[in-house]
């Protein structure tokens, strides 16, 4: 059967088909992602929503809102004052370390999600790697 460049044709029941090969050799339609690839995927995806959704959350002090781990916000005045400068000054200093305190320990919440995310990336890429070498040869052979 005459073929041209890139295409192979197949005889099927005296009908013949053309199957096209992909730029590394593998033919079209075949799986390129296995299915450990695609958990990784979805566990990588459900880190950064987790932690986004850990950035963005507004953070209490008592009735004061500090803002979010992304975007903080320095607590207001309190709306009660006791009359006493000294001790509205006090309370407002306290107000604004305990504010930093929370929003330090928000931020390192969120850096767990973050470093799970990348390295499931550097996963994803790793299990890519591995299989395109079994189809296409090896890849660090090749350089």
């Amino acid at each position: 059967m005459p073929t041209t460049a890139g295409t192979t044709q197949v005889a099927v029941d005296s009908l013949v088909v053309p199957t096209y090969d992909g730029p590394s050799g593998t033919p079209i339609g075949s799986p390129s992602m296995t299915g450990r690839r695609a958990a990784v995927w979805v566990l990588t995806a459900a880190a950064f929503v987790g932690a986004l959704c850990l950035a963005t959350v507004d953070l209490h002090v008592r009735t004061n809102n500090c803002g979010s781990a992304l975007l903080s916000t320095g607590p207001a005045k309190p709306v009660v004052s006791t009359g006493d400068p000294d001790d509205d000054a006090f309370t407002v200093d306290r107000l604004r370390a305990d504010c930093a305190h929370r929003l330090l320990g928000q931020r390192l919440l969120v850096a767990g999600p973050l470093l799970v995310g990348l390295a499931g990336l550097w996963l994803g890429d790793r299990l890519r790697d591995r299989s395109q070498s079994s189809v296409s040869g090896d890849r660090r052979a090749q350089r």
